[in-house]
């Protein structure tokens, strides 16, 4: 072990430089984890996708994941629930839903990534996110789902009870709704119901998912209308049942302590989720203003790169190692202390892990280099590393905190340093970097030149080792420098799939790492996706959408597109706006049925052809509900249940969807249905003396229908309106109601 630094007591060590206070008495939030959003390009390989997960959990930090439902049409892909799977919000027809794709984002994504976090002896954490923007790539929510709380709720459940029962995965958090209010009709007074409904059935059914909320696009979005708003703020069944309080950053930010301060009041944690250009100076204000315990960088490209030729290796890109300067040492269950720093342009964030200290000061608001002379540090052995320019994290050797809690570091302009926790024993080495200088070769080129970086967390000497693990037969491959950092290797003249090992070792650990390139015979075709919006499910007299098309090139070269109309309903005449761009609007489609547009994609002479399936739906009349109400409509008390009926029906003979909800009731009663996705229900809890008014709605696959129904609960009199209940009961079944 080397560069052992021992520092004693400075009785001069506020004498200059920025002085740094690390307060372990003052405790603000517990980590729960750093997470992103189940997406990479569908051109990344297996291998690269498991690399992936890898450095994700153990470099970069993550250990959280978001799943967003299959939510699209496209090519590959269509919503969990396309249509609605049976009309009954009790009852979760499996075949109706799209399992398939839900079963591979799952074994692709999920379970890779927790595999890698579980290894590491931390908890995966997991939440369920559905997106429905009006006019984006999901589309709006479907009627059925928008209308009725009944069937967004056993959407909800079917993805909860597929995911662990299928797969094993138990969804820490569910979130009702991506961005409301977002390019959609959701609200707070829509969302409201769906919690107080969702969260008892997730409970009976022995999920301990939490719902996560609002998911708002904006902090200030979040707060003024899904948290401060009168009918939210106070609603404590509501908040009852939620377990973290999340926010997106595309808007104003100024409600952050606002939401911060409502959350510690209700004892729930807050979290960060999504902002697509985050720098470190977001990462602060969550982790100081918002009290985060849950931040993410949303998008895995945003920080490693496996777009286009780097479809089979990546490249750490955006803010990676600034971020990995707290990401990876702020664990989950780190718990955030109190600091203070009488320089303002030195930022720093500090945490309490394992009974030791971890503080990252972010020196990056200038260039100046700064002295920072820490005090409050738990005493113990400590690495000491930094990223400057962005750039890749360098360690700087290992220091020793003695019983004073005393530390000074020298923290370069545009940098982020770390003082981390040393374990005491020889840690392994960390490979920083690994790669041809070519992401792929083209005939009659068969040569590349590898090469790989690491650090040492104690400045150990490091070494490397190359060996050829994998070469299509026929190739005899040479290596130049088996023994060196860069070596070059030549002899790749068979096309396929090379892979390399290079084994990097410290005098005490080896990690190994595999390098991989392709070599084609020539030229690739481009690979093209295909989608449509706005909107996405077309029922008539809707008879238009956009398609869109996404073509990517490995060589890079330009797309050249052209769409056509592959099939149609007889009588049909879709017309396409712009054949020949990436994005077309198409009209014309005024008969019901399924379209099939085709799009060709052309780039360096090669030629590739995709079709997307675009189902039109006939014209829909909105359901009917002729007659409904309760038998008894006057109770006495101590009667406290009555029968709710209802006689529906629907002229296009539509699945229909029935859902009863409490709209008015006394305080303090507890109202139960036995049967609220019927047309027919018993209600129970009328406890209290007043009017309850129920609402059904019906919902087809296209529109909804309303009817309230009232019941007053009288102080006891003489049992009379036994006799018009059943006269009323009587009526309804003669009309078509079935109890």
């Amino acid at each position: 072990m080397k560069a052992i630094i021992i520092v004693t007591a400075l009785a001069c060590i506020a004498a200059s430089g920025a002085n740094v206070t690390v307060s372990t008495n003052v405790r603000y939030q517990t980590i729960i984890g750093y997470g992103c959003a189940t997406y990479l390009p569908p051109q990344n390989t297996p291998e690269l996708r498991q690399e992936v997960f890898e450095e994700l959990a153990n470099e970069f930090g993550v250990n959280r994941m978001r799943l967003e439902p299959p939510g699209q049409n496209t090519t590959t892909e269509r919503r969990w629930e396309w249509l609605n799977d049976d009309g009954d919000p009790e009852h979760i027809n499996w075949g109706g839903l799209n399992t398939a794709r839900l079963d591979e984002v799952v074994m692709t994504y999920i379970l890779p990534l927790k595999a890698a976090v579980e290894a590491n002896g931390e908890k995966f954490n997991l939440y369920v996110s559905p997106s429905f923007y009006d006019g984006g790539s999901s589309g709006a929510a479907p009627a059925w789902q928008r209308y009725s709380v009944g069937e967004c709720c056993e959407y909800a459940m079917s993805l909860l009870l597929y995911l662990r029962d299928r797969h094993g995965v138990t969804a820490d958090y569910y979130c009702v709704l991506n961005e409301p209010s977002n390019n959609n009709p959701w609200t707070a007074p829509v969302i409201q119901p769906i919690i107080k409904a969702l969260a008892p059935m997730m409970a009976a059914a022995g999920l301990p998912t939490r719902i996560e909320y609002p998911e708002s696009i904006s902090i200030d979005t979040g707060w003024n209308s899904f948290v401060n708003a009168s009918s939210v703020r106070d609603d404590t069944q509501m908040w009852s049942h939620v377990g973290i309080l999340t926010w997106h950053l595309y808007g104003g930010q100024g409600s952050r302590a606002n939401m911060r301060n409502y959350a510690v009041a209700r004892g729930i944690p807050t979290g960060q989720t999504e902002y697509m250009s985050l720098t470190t100076t977001h990462l602060y204000d969550e982790m100081t203003v918002g009290d985060v315990s849950v931040w993410e960088i949303y998008g895995i490209g945003s920080q490693l790169d496996t777009s286009g030729a780097n479809y089979n290796r990546f490249v750490r890109t955006g803010w990676y190692w600034p971020f990995r300067q707290v990401l990876h040492y702020a664990r989950p269950g780190s718990v955030r202390v109190g600091t203070t720093c009488d320089d303002s342009q030195l930022r720093v964030i500090a945490f309490v892990r394992g009974g030791r200290s971890v503080v990252a000061l972010i020196n990056d608001l200038d260039s100046t280099a700064r002295t920072a002379n820490l005090s409050g540090l738990v005493p113990g052995s400590y690495g000491v590393c930094r990223s400057v320019n962005k750039g890749t994290y360098a360690e700087l050797g290992l220091q020793t905190v003695g019983t004073n809690g005393l530390l000074s570091v020298d923290v370069p302009g545009n940098a982020v340093l770390t003082v981390y926790p040393h374990p005491g024993s020889n840690m392994p080495p960390v490979a920083v970097d690994w790669k041809a200088s070519n992401a792929y070769l083209t005939q009659p080129s068969s040569s590349t030149t590898l090469s790989a970086a690491a650090r040492d967390p104690e400045l150990d000497s490091i070494s490397y080792v190359w060996s050829v693990k994998t070469n299509p037969p026929g190739a005899s491959v040479n290596l130049a420098t088996p023994n060196a950092a860069s070596c070059g290797a030549s002899g790749l003249t068979v096309a396929g799939r090379y892979a390399f090992n290079v084994a990097i070792s410290d005098p005490t650990h080896t990690i190994n790492r595999e390098v991989r390139i392709d070599v084609y015979a020539g030229n690739r075709p481009p690979a093209v996706e295909l989608h449509n919006r706005i909107p996405v499910l077309l029922t008539l007299p809707q008879s238009s959408t956009t398609l869109r098309a996404f073509a990517w090139d490995m060589e890079g070269a330009g797309v050249a597109y052209q769409w056509s109309v592959a099939s149609q309903p007889g009588g049909a005449a879709a017309q396409l706006s712009a054949p020949s761009s990436a994005n077309s609007d198409v009209s014309g489609m005024t008969v019901a049925g399924e379209y099939v547009f085709r799009c060709t994609a052309t780039a360096g002479g090669q030629t590739v052809t995709n079709e997307l399936v675009v189902p039109v739906y006939p014209a829909d009349q909105a359901p009917v509900i002729s007659n409904a109400v309760a038998s008894p409509a006057t109770l006495y008390m101590p009667e406290s249940a009555t029968q709710l009926a209802a006689v529906t029906a629907d002229a296009d003979g539509d699945v229909l969807s029935h859902w009863w909800t409490v709209k008015t009731a006394p305080s303090g009663t507890n109202v139960v249905f036995s049967r609220p996705g019927s047309n027919c229900t018993m209600v129970a809890g009328l406890t209290a003396p007043g009017t309850y008014t129920f609402t059904l709605t019906l919902v087809d696959r296209n529109a909804y229908a309303t009817r309230d129904v009232s019941v007053n609960v009288l102080l006891p009199e003489p049992a009379a309106a036994m006799v018009v209940g059943v006269v009323c009961m009587l009526a309804l079944r003669r009309a078509g109601a079935r109890c």
